[in-house]
C-alpha cells in the first residue's frame, strides 16, 4: 500500500508523499470517516492545476479551519488526500471504491479533471480496491450528493452571494431609487438559472428525427411531410408527460384575418373549419385551453398526418421527460421551422428563441447555407444573446464522404463570408470561435436507438458513424465541461447588465456634480445655451429628414424595379419548362407512346419550385446588397447625432434597418397555379398521339401562359405586401430616431431646470448635497468594482 500512496503523490503532485505523514494532525483519519463519499473523491481530484476552483469553495475552507487550524492551501490539501487514502486502506470496501470511480469520471465530464488526470487516480483506486472483497457496481442504493453539484452549487451560490451584497450596499446608498428594481429583477432571473437550447432550421430539417435519436424513442412526428406543427419545448421531469397549449380566441382571430393574405393559412383555416366545425369554440376558448396528456397520445395532438387535425389548434407543446441534459432547469425548444406560414406561431417561436443561450440550427446536406439559413445564424451570433451556434448539416447518409465535406466546406465559407461583409466593425474571430459544425445521419441514428439497427448497418452505419454520439458529446460539454455556458453565461449576463445600469447612474451623478459646482447665473446661461443647441440639433434632424425622404423615395423606385426582375426570372422560368415538358412529350409519341401523367406532372412541379426558389434567392440577394448600401448613407446621416444619442443606440437602429429582408418567395404561394398547370397538360396529351402538333402546342402554350400569368400576379402581389411592410418598418426605425432625439432634448433641459429651482430654493445645502453624491459615488464604485471583479472570473 506503501508503493500506492507514493505512485498517487509522484502522479499527482510529482513529489514524494513520505514528508508529509508526520504531519497528519491527530484525530484527521476519525474526522474523515465521518464523511462521506462525495468529499473523498472531491479531495482526491485536487491538483495544482485545478486548486483555484477549490479555493473559492466554501465548506473545503470552513474544512481546513477545523481540521489543520489554517486556510484553505494546495499543500493542506495534500495532507487531507494522504488521510483520505489512509482511510480508504485502513477501512476497505470495494464498493466505495467503485461509488469514487464513478464520481471521478463525473468530474471529468464536467470539466474539473482533464482525461489524462482521472485516468491517473482510476490507476491508484484500482491497486487499492480489495481483493477479497464482494465487488459492487455503479448502482448503489447509497444516496450521495453529486460531486459536480458541489462545484456548480457552490459557483452560482458565491456568485449570487457576492451579487447580493451588492445590491444591500446599493439599497442604502440609493434608496427608492428606480434602479433598485432593475437590480431585483437581474438577480431573480439568475436565480431561476434557466438555461435554454434553441433548435431552429427550415421546416423538413430534420429537427424532431435529431431529437427523437436523443430522446432515444419516437416521441416527436417525423415525416417528408413537415410534421411538427407546433412549437415544443422539452423540459425535466420524472414523471413522463405533456402538456398541449390550444391557441386562445383572440390569436385564432388572428389567424383568420391573415388568411386573406395567404393562400396556404386560407386553406388551413377552411380545413379547421370543415373539420372541426360548431364543436371549435370548444377548443378554441378565451383563454386558451390546457390539457395534460400521457406521451403515447401526443402524435393525436401534434402530428400534421393524424386524422384528428388538431395539430391545426395548438399552440406550443411541453414534453416532461427525465432526459440527463434537461436536468437543472435547462430546456430544448424544437421549432416549427424559420419558414412556418403561420405569423402568430412565427412570433411565438422568435420570442422564445431570443432567450436561447445555446443554439443547434439544423440545414439539409445535400441545400446547405441557402439564404434563409445563412441569414439566421448572422442574426443569432451578431444581434442575438447566443453564446454558442452548432450548425448540424442532415441528412449526411445521402451523400458520398466526398460530397458531405465539400458540402460542409461550402457552409463554413458562406457564413464566415457573410460575417466578414456584414460585420467587419466587431471581432470577426471572436464571433467565429462561437461557430461549430457537424454532420448527421439522424434517421439511422433513430433506427439504431429503437432497436432497428439492423436497417442501418445494412447502409454501413454504426452508431458511432451516424454523428448523434458527437451532438450529444458538443451537448455535454456545454452544459458540463470546462466551457460549460451554465452557470458562467448565467452570471456574466448577469454582471453586463448590471455594469451597464452603473454606468448609466454614473452619468447622472457626475452630472448633478456638475450643477452644484456652478453658480445659479451660469446654469441659467447654460439653459439658453441649451435651447441655442437644441435649435441647432432640430435643423440638423430636419435635414436628415429630408435625407431620409429621399432614401425612402429610392426604395420605392428600386422594389418596383425588382418586381419587373421577379416577372422577367418567371418568363423564363415559364419558356425553359414548357420547352422541356414539350421535347418530353414530343419525343414520347416518337416512340408511339403516351408520356405518363406521373412524369409530367412531376416534372412541371420541379420545375415550378426551381424555377421560384431561383427567383427568391435572385431577389434576396439584389434586395440584400441595395440595403447595404443603403445603410452606409444612413450611417453617414445618423453620424450628425453622435453629440446627442449614445454611439449604441444608433448602432442598434442601423441594425434594424440592416435586417429588414423580404420573406422568400416561398412555393407554397403558388401550389395552385402548379396544379391547374399539370391537369391542363394531362388533359391536351390525352386528345394527341402526333408528335410536333400545332394544335397540342398551342394548347400547350396557351395552358403554360394562362398559368404563369396567375404565378406573376401572385409574386407581385406578395412582392407588394413585403414592400409595404418594409416601408412601415422604415418608417417605425425612423420615427424611433426623432422621439429619442427629442425626448433626449427635453430630458436634459427638464433637468437643468429642476436644478435651477433645486439652486435657488437650496443655496444654502450645496455642502451637504456634495457629500451625499461622493458617498453615492464610492458606493457606486465599490459596486461595480465587484461585478467587475466576478464578471472576469467567469468570463
Amino acid at each position: 500500500m506503501i508503493q500506492s500512496f507514493k505512485d498517487f503523490f509522484i502522479l499527482v503532485h510529482n513529489e514524494d508523499w513520505e514528508p508529509l505523514s508526520p504531519a497528519l494532525p491527530q484525530g484527521l483519519i476519525d474526522s474523515l470517516q465521518e464523511e462521506g463519499i462525495d468529499l473523498y473523491t472531491v479531495l482526491l481530484a485536487c491538483n495544482a492545476r485545478n486548486f483555484e476552483v477549490y479555493a473559492k469553495i466554501e465548506f473545503l475552507q470552513e474544512k481546513s479551519q477545523a481540521w489543520l487550524g489554517e486556510n484553505l492551501s494546495l499543500e493542506g490539501i495534500k495532507l487531507l488526500q494522504l488521510a483520505t487514502l489512509t482511510l480508504l486502506v485502513e477501512f476497505p470496501s470495494s464498493r466505495i471504491f467503485q461509488e469514487i470511480l464513478d464520481r471521478l469520471a463525473r468530474l471529468k465530464k464536467e470539466g474539473v479533471l482533464l482525461y489524462e488526470e482521472e485516468q491517473r487516480i482510476r490507476a491508484i483506486m484500482h491497486q487499492l480496491i480489495p481483493a477479497h472483497t464482494e465487488s459492487q457496481n455503479s448502482s448503489s442504493a447509497l444516496a450521495f450528493e453529486s460531486s459536480g453539484d458541489i462545484f456548480e452549487e457552490s459557483f452560482l451560490k458565491s456568485g449570487l452571494q457576492r451579487i447580493d451584497r451588492v445590491i444591500e450596499a446599493f439599497h442604502r446608498s440609493f434608496p427608492e431609487h428606480r434602479a433598485t428594481e432593475e437590480l431585483e429583477r437581474v438577480r431573480e432571473e439568475l436565480e431561476s438559472q434557466k438555461f435554454s437550447i434553441g433548435v431552429t432550421g427550415v421546416m423538413s430539417a430534420g429537427k424532431s428525427t435529431m431529437l427523437n435519436a436523443i430522446l432515444q424513442r419516437e416521441i416527436l412526428g417525423t415525416s417528408v411531410i413537415p410534421e411538427t406543427a407546433n412549437l415544443t419545448i422539452l423540459r425535466f421531469d420524472q414523471n413522463e408527460r405533456a402538456i398541449v397549449h390550444f391557441w386562445n380566441r383572440h390569436e385564432w382571430e388572428m389567424i383568420a384575418q391573415s388568411a386573406q393574405f395567404d393562400e396556404g393559412i386560407d386553406y388551413f383555416m377552411k380545413e379547421s373549419l370543415t373539420v372541426f366545425g360548431t364543436v371549435l369554440h370548444e377548443y378554441i376558448t378565451q383563454e386558451g385551453r390546457t390539457y395534460e396528456i400521457p406521451l403515447e397520445e401526443l402524435s393525436a395532438y401534434t402530428s400534421a398526418k393524424h386524422p384528428s387535425k388538431l395539430c391545426n389548434l395548438v399552440k406550443s407543446v411541453e414534453i416532461f421527460t427525465p432526459l440527463e441534459f434537461l436536468d437543472d432547469g435547462v430546456e430544448i425548444v424544437d421549432t416549427p421551422g424559420l419558414d412556418d406560414p403561420l405569423t402568430q406561431r412565427e412570433e411565438i417561436t422568435k420570442e422564445y428563441l431570443a432567450r436561447c443561450d445555446v443554439m443547434l440550427h439544423l440545414m439539409n446536406a445535400a441545400q446547405p447555407a441557402t439564404q434563409k439559413d445563412v441569414d439566421f445564424i448572422i442574426d443569432a451570433l451578431i444581434y442575438q444573446n447566443v453564446s454558442r451556434l452548432l450548425v448540424i448539416l442532415t441528412r449526411a447518409d445521402s451523400l458520398t464522404p466526398q460530397e458531405l465535406q465539400q458540402s460542409m466546406n461550402y457552409t463554413i465559407s458562406s457564413i464566415r463570408e457573410r460575417l466578414w461583409v456584414y460585420n467587419q466593425k466587431a471581432s470577426f474571430e471572436e464571433i467565429t470561435e462561437r461557430l461549430d459544425f457537424l454532420p448527421i445521419a439522424a434517421k439511422l441514428a433513430l433506427l439504431h436507438r429503437t432497436g432497428k439497427g439492423e436497417e442501418a448497418l445494412e447502409k454501413g452505419y454504426e452508431l458511432e458513424d451516424t454523428g448523434i454520439l458527437k451532438v450529444e458529446s458538443y451537448l455535454r460539454e456545454m452544459l458540463f465541461g470546462p466551457k460549460a455556458q451554465k452557470p458562467r453565461t448565467l452570471l456574466y449576463g448577469a454582471c453586463k447588465e448590471m455594469l451597464r445600469l452603473f454606468e448609466t447612474l454614473f452619468k447622472e451623478i457626475e452630472l448633478q456634480k456638475h450643477f452644484l459646482a456652478e453658480s445659479l447665473e451660469s446654469l441659467k446661461e447654460r439653459l439658453e445655451t441649451l435651447s441655442q443647441k437644441e435649435r441647432h440639433i432640430q435643423g440638423i434632424i430636419q435635414e436628415i429628414q429630408k435625407a431620409m425622404q429621399e432614401t425612402r423615395q429610392n426604395l420605392i423606385e428600386y422594389t418596383q424595379s425588382l418586381n419587373s426582375s421577379v416577372e422577367f426570372k418567371l418568363l423564363e422560368t415559364r419558356n425553359i419548362l414548357q420547352e422541356r415538358v414539350m421535347d418530353d412529350i414530343n419525343y414520347e409519341f416518337s416512340k408511339e407512346r403516351k408520356p405518363t401523367s406521373a412524369r409530367l406532372e412531376n416534372m412541371i412541379e420541379l420545375g415550378i419550385r426551381d424555377g421560384i426558389a431561383d427567383t427568391a434567392r435572385d431577389y434576396r440577394h439584389k434586395f440584400a446588397k441595395k440595403l447595404h448600401f443603403l445603410t452606409q448613407e444612413m450611417e453617414a446621416e445618423f453620424a450628425k447625432l453622435s453629440d446627442l444619442l449614445p454611439l449604441e443606440f444608433l448602432e442598434e437602429t442601423l441594425r434594424s434597418f440592416n435586417g429588414i429582408l423580404g420573406d422568400d418567395l416561398k412555393e407554397g404561394r403558388f401550389i395552385e397555379s402548379g396544379s391547374i398547370l399539370k391537369k391542363s397538360v394531362a388533359s391536351s396529351v390525352a386528345k394527341y398521339s402526333k408528335p410536333n402538333d400545332e394544335k397540342l402546342e398551342q394548347e400547350l402554350r396557351g395552358a403554360f401562359e394562362f398559368s404563369f400569368r396567375s404565378l406573376i400576379q401572385s409574386a407581385h402581389q406578395k412582392i407588394e405586401e413585403l414592400n409595404i411592410r418594409l416601408l412601415e418598418r422604415f418608417d417605425a426605425i425612423i420615427a424611433k430616431l426623432y422621439k429619442e432625439a427629442q425626448s433626449v432634448l427635453e430630458r436634459n433641459r427638464a433637468l437643468l431646470a429642476q436644478e435651477i429651482l433645486q439652486k435657488e430654493q437650496s443655496e444654502g445645502k450645496r455642502e451637504q448635497q456634495e457629500k451625499e453624491l461622493l458617498f453615492q459615488e464610492e458606493a457606486l464604485l465599490n459596486a461595480q468594482e465587484e461585478i467587475e471583479k466576478l464578471l472576469k472570473e467567469v468570463a
